[in-house]
């Protein structure tokens, strides 16, 4: 078999078995959402991890609802290597004006 071929084999494969994995984030669920009325010199002026957040319990249930998950130790959620289980994040990130609603979690 010609080398072009076994790339694309390999590519093929690669693409079908992430297809079939429980991937996430979904757009379908969660398409990302930026904060309205952010600047980019806004953005640079705040002191991430200091600011005020806006993510409650009840959205982050709701993430984990709506991708069939049971919360943060869902048996889905394989713990990394310091053990911690699934969490609940920001698909476009805070520090790049990602706002703190369940269509960006």
């Amino acid at each position: 078999m010609p080398v072009y071929r076994w790339c694309f084999a390999i590519a093929l494969l690669a693409i079908t078995s992430t297809a079939l994995a429980d991937d996430i984030p979904d757009p379908s669920k969660t398409p990302g959402a930026a904060r309205a009325g952010l600047t980019r010199q806004k953005i640079c002026l705040i002191k991430w991890g200091q600011d005020e957040r806006h993510v409650t319990a009840a959205m982050k249930r709701q993430v984990f609802e709506s991708y069939g998950y049971t919360g943060n130790d869902d048996p889905k959620c394989v713990p990394d290597k310091r053990g911690r289980h699934c969490e609940v994040d920001h698909l476009i990130s805070r520090v790049l004006g990602g706002a703190d609603v369940v269509t960006n979690l």
